[in-house]
């Protein structure tokens, strides 16, 4: 099964054990080493975790796992339940960045938030929700001092974007927002989050899409409505580009 793509995790969060991982991450992974060491790679950065270590390797990441006894923790930001009053923080701490930053150890044990997880019989209930949003909380202090300095606005567009993505969003209003010029804007955004700012609304756009698609009964108009798609239409294209499955095929799944 290809667990890299954003259709397949199919919910906030998935938990993998004795894994061996190679590949782009869409998702932000917590790495811990059970009993024997575990060796993680990215483009930029190797660390060799001992039993009991942790690491969190941020989205958007080539990322290379080789060890006998590991727990994977991949959570999607993205449809994570995150208070707005906390969304700047955990989003520029453990969101996308492509620099040395891209993996960060963490000096705490997870092994029992991730049992009480493991425990759920719902991965969208509310105490599943809570455990989930303490492990956020531990990551982000832990990586606080990796985290994007100050809060200059093409730093922090991302959250902007994903608490109004329901909304209409133009590229070239968002460059204004950050008070830059459109070309330099489109440079620093991919530059910081590796694709363009177009397909940065439509990925949040559409994964969104995907949990309402799987978790309620709401048609396609009243979906691509609330996800800020002009119509049914342009959700089904959008959805088919960016998760290589039409909306109806997916919820017949």
């Amino acid at each position: 099964m290809d667990i890299n793509r954003p259709h397949q995790l199919g919910r906030t969060y998935e938990i993998v054990k004795n894994d061996n991982i190679k590949g782009e991450r869409l998702f932000g992974t917590l790495i811990s080493a059970v009993d024997k060491e575990v060796v993680v790679q990215t483009n930029n950065k190797t660390i060799i975790l001992s039993e009991g270590e942790s690491c969190y390797v941020r989205p958007m990441t080539w990322l290379s796992v080789q060890g006998e006894r590991l727990t994977e923790l991949r959570i999607d930001l993205h449809t994570a339940e995150i208070p707005l009053a906390y969304a700047f923080a955990l989003f520029s701490s453990l969101g996308e960045r492509f620099d040395s930053d891209e993996i960060i150890p963490i000096n705490e044990d997870f092994s029992d938030a991730i049992a009480e997880l493991e425990n759920e019989n719902s991965f969208f209930s509310a105490r599943a929700e809570y455990i989930l949003f303490g492990i956020l909380q531990a990551l982000a202090k832990s990586a606080s001092s990796t985290a994007f300095s100050g809060y200059d606005g093409i730093n922090t567009i991302a959250m902007y974007i994903d608490t109004h993505s329901s909304q209409p969003l133009e590229a070239g209003a968002l460059a204004a927002m950050c008070g830059m010029s459109y070309p330099n804007f489109a440079r620093r955004f991919h530059e910081i989050y590796g694709r363009s700012c177009k397909e940065h609304i439509s990925y949040v756009r559409t994964v969104r899409a995907r949990r309402l698609l799987m978790n309620t009964a709401l048609d396609l108009t009243a979906i691509a409505s609330e996800t800020g798609f002009f119509d049914s239409s342009h959700l089904i294209r959008t959805y088919k580009k960016i998760l290589g499955i039409t909306p109806s095929s997916e919820r017949k799944k």
